[in-house]
């Protein structure tokens, strides 16, 4: 099985593929426009989200991650990746539950002689919208649960929805941001070579 490298902007070498060619960062957005939401359970048409619904499939945990932030960017909440369930056996993933970022509640740490440090506002209402999606005999992923509303006013513009989060958010949303995008070229990839394996890598494109 042959293996290459993808570069941060996603520029794939040729490496003998009839037809494949260069990819350059464009011709991902217009891969990904080409599939339809029965690979994807994304309708890319103008970054239309479909809503999420129960036995709506995946073919990965990654897809339904991706799926579901860019659901929860178009209608003004910020996702967090929330607790899973392991096999026992080898310890893979078979369950993950993605919800709002405003889940939970806020527990504040106090000392013998007061609070610690000054609070600061608190991001989490108990909010508890979510997905559960769970690995099935077929290979796929699916969302068993669903859950629509919130309990807060949800803020259409992306970029004010991220102003809301908390600094933990915000770290973790800065360093995933990137890599959503390239493991998003590479579903594209796999699917149109299911037989070649891909990775991601910051370096320029090699051969492994």
């Amino acid at each position: 099985m042959e293996s290459r490298l993808v570069d941060g902007n996603c520029r794939m070498k040729d490496c003998g593929d009839a037809g494949l060619g260069m990819l350059e960062p464009n011709d991902g957005r217009r891969l990904l426009e080409s599939y339809s939401d029965r690979e994807f359970g994304i309708s890319c048409h103008d970054l239309s989200i479909q809503e999420p619904y129960e036995g709506m499939e995946f073919i990965s945990e990654d897809a339904a991650k991706i799926f579901y932030d860019e659901y929860a960017r178009h209608v003004g909440f910020t996702m967090r990746v929330m607790s899973c369930r392991r096999s026992e056996r080898d310890g893979r993933i078979l369950a993950r539950r993605l919800g709002c970022n405003k889940e939970g509640h806020c527990v504040s740490i106090r000392g013998k002689l007061g609070p610690v440090r000054k609070p600061r506002a608190s991001t989490r209402e108990g909010c508890k919208a979510m997905i559960h999606v769970k690995f099935d005999k077929s290979g796929k992923w699916a969302i068993t649960k669903f859950v629509k509303d919130h309990n807060h006013p949800l803020v259409v513009s992306p970029r004010e929805a991220r102003q809301t989060m908390d600094e933990k958010d915000k770290k973790i949303q800065e360093l995933t941001t990137e890599l959503r995008m390239k493991k998003r070229y590479l579903i594209i990839l796999k699917n149109m070579n299911p037989e070649k394996s891909f990775c991601i890598s910051h370096s320029k494109v090699k051969h492994l």
